[in-house]
């Protein structure tokens, strides 16, 4: 509990600025040991002792709140990709290179 309270914590600070009190720290980061523990087995990543655990539970938490966030505020593609200043003119360069293909 005292990993899962120190993962959440850290988690919070690194995505939204704070914790979100000790039972909701100890909570995410449970939650995020799970995630994490998942995510690094899939990538291979081994991480022993306790800062691998506090570092394993808060890659999980930081992914877990990630997504959680997502959903919560409904964000879209468009919303996380937006079109910088050249974007046009870019693809507008991408059109005419196309159309000389065929």
């Amino acid at each position: 509990m005292a990993i899962g309270a120190v993962a959440g914590w850290l988690a919070g600070t690194l995505m939204k600025g704070g914790g979100f009190g000790l039972p909701g720290n100890i909570v995410i980061g449970i939650i995020g040991a799970v995630v994490g523990g998942f995510v690094f087995g899939l990538l291979g990543i081994t991480a022993g002792g306790l800062l691998g655990a506090i570092n394993t539970s808060t890659a999980g938490a930081v992914i877990f709140l990630f997504v959680v966030r997502l959903f919560k505020t409904g964000i879209t593609t468009r919303q996380v990709i937006k079109p910088g200043p050249g974007y046009r003119r870019f693809a507008a360069e991408i059109q005419f290179v196309n159309s000389d293909v065929n």
